[in-house]
């Protein structure tokens, strides 16, 4: 049996030479394998493909510019969701704070919340 050369691409524009697993050039960018070069010439997202899209995303993934994109009431809800996410992200270390009174706390009904970032700590002890 011959032994057979290891297979090898060589970069159209700047002349390097990758292994064939390589699928872009890291010094140029030029697409060498033709899945690389098939996404280069794909079509741009329409419009209603990306409202689709963003109505398809968790609310906390979106960026302002999609936001944008939905209704009136999913605009309200994302921007409200991604701030209680940042202020929570922000927090120190949630510490709670017990609100409850004493008969809710008798009856196994323990409401808290965070005295940094008032997140809702609360607990039912399952009585």
């Amino acid at each position: 049996m011959a032994r057979r050369d290891p297979p090898l691409k060589i970069c159209p524009s700047c002349f390097l030479v990758y292994p064939t697993a390589t699928a872009r050039c890291t010094c140029c960018g030029t697409a060498l394998t033709r899945r690389e070069r098939d996404k280069d010439a794909a079509p741009l997202e329409t419009e209603d493909a990306r409202v689709a899209r963003v109505k398809r995303t968790p609310v906390g993934l979106l960026t302002p510019d999609e936001i944008e994109l939905l209704d009136p009431d999913g605009q309200i809800f994302a921007r409200r969701y991604q701030a209680r996410v940042a202020k929570e992200a922000g927090c120190p270390g949630h510490q709670r704070a017990e609100t409850s009174t004493q008969d809710q706390a008798r009856r196994g009904d323990h409401r808290g919340a965070c005295i940094h970032c008032g997140k809702d700590m609360s607990y039912d002890s399952g009585d």
